[in-house]
């Protein structure tokens, strides 16, 4: 190895010793100036590289970023147009909403509908509404509505249960407009069964608890314990006559007053079917039409009260009746229709009768009686109750 004594040079002019190599204004050895100009050479390409390196990265993503609209296309204008190289709304229907489903060709702007083909791609609003809207249905699509949904609300665009009563059946075949729901009814007169005629507030048909309720069932106007039913008083019926067990209205009868009976409609209006007793034990003795007491009172010879019997249909006293302790129906008749006794016995009388002088009429039948008010009204043969002659038994007449 050569030693080298290190001589500044190259500078002024000065020229290098002999056998030594001028490099960046030094003399240098051979070998070292052959690793400077390598070093150098190396540093030269290597930044060079560097730079070139950044070039082109630098390129690229300038490439990138732009693009053909020179950047993201977002917010109202999503779409970039490659032809014009600007962001716009939409290329095609697809990059619409169904709000405004249709893209306009030449503004590349979304637009509303003009027919159902436009909203077909959605699924849930296939019709074209009437404000250029994708709407569930319309007055003019309502084919969209099915199921438990079949109509199709005009003012919604909505499927709904339905708009009027035709699109309802069943029993619930009423439809509430304002909920467009099917419902059993809104108003009484919808209900038309006797055991439900009231309209409930949830719109079912329940059963009645007042009268009022049942006025649109013109055969059962009246509410009797939930039912609608004929009658409950004698008022309610044009003959006067209610069946207060069967709730029904039967015409009048012909039977007047301690004529028997069957049944109320056996008796004269405002009378009823009631069973009687005779004698001091209270034997029973069938029944008789007796006049209601709450209906203009009593007048005689029917004039004490039965008070803690119903008639036979159920009908409730008081009744304008007779004394059972001391005679009979048919022997308060006999003398009010002037029964003779030809014989003068009172087998020839009706049961509970006797055959007595009455006023100054002789053998007539009477009965026993406690008071005059058991007897005729007024001034009549038999409207006093006394002894008479013939016995010591105070009979009507006597």
């Amino acid at each position: 190895m050569v030693a080298f004594t290190l001589t500044a040079c190259g500078g002024g002019g000065a020229a290098c010793p002999d056998g030594s190599v001028p490099a960046d204004g030094r003399c240098l050895a051979p070998d070292a100036a052959t690793d400077a100009a390598t070093d150098a050479a190396t540093d030269s390409a290597t930044d060079s590289a560097i730079v070139d390196s950044a070039i082109v990265d630098s390129a690229t993503d300038s490439a990138t970023d732009a693009g053909a609209c020179g950047g993201d296309c977002r917010g109202a204008t999503p779409v970039c147009d490659p032809t014009s190289g600007t962001c716009v709304a939409c290329l095609t229907d697809s990059d619409c909403p169904g709000a405004t489903p249709v893209c306009d060709p030449t503004t590349h702007e979304c637009g509303g509908c003009a027919m159902a083909a436009d909203c077909a791609r959605f699924d849930s609003t296939p019709a074209c509404g009437p404000a250029g809207a994708c709407v569930e249905c319309s007055a003019t699509e309502a084919s969209a509505c099915t199921g438990a949904t079949p109509a199709c609300d005009d003012a919604t665009h909505q499927c709904v249960e339905c708009n009027t009563d035709p699109d309802c059946s069943g029993s619930t075949s009423i439809c509430d407009s304002s909920a467009h729901a099917c419902v059993a009814c809104l108003a009484d007169d919808q209900c038309t069964q006797a055991t439900a005629a009231r309209c409930a507030s949830d719109h079912s048909c329940a059963a009645c608890s007042n009268s009022g309720q049942c006025a649109h069932l013109t055969a059962t106007p009246a509410c009797n314990a939930g039912t609608c039913v004929e009658c409950t008083t004698d008022s309610d019926c044009a003959s006067g006559h209610c069946n207060p067990t069967a709730h029904t209205c039967f015409p009048p009868g012909t039977q007047r007053a301690c004529e028997p009976c069957d049944t109320d409609a056996n008796c004269q209006p405002n009378h009823y079917c009631v069973p009687m007793t005779f004698g001091a034990a209270g034997t029973a003795h069938g029944s008789y039409c007796l006049k209601d007491a709450s209906v203009g009172g009593c007048v005689q010879p029917f004039g004490i009260p039965i008070t803690a019997r119903p008639s036979v249909d159920g009908h409730a006293p008081p009744y304008c009746g007779i004394n059972e302790t001391l005679t009979t129906c048919e022997a308060v008749n006999g003398l009010v229709n002037n029964q003779h006794c030809p014989g003068g016995m009172d087998a020839e009388c009706p049961e509970g009768g006797l055959c007595r002088t009455v006023a100054f009429l002789a053998n007539r039948c009477t009965y026993q009686c406690g008071f005059a008010v058991e007897c005729l009204p007024g001034a009549l043969p038999g409207s006093t109750c006394g002894a008479g002659t013939t016995s010591g038994v105070s009979y009507c007449g006597g």
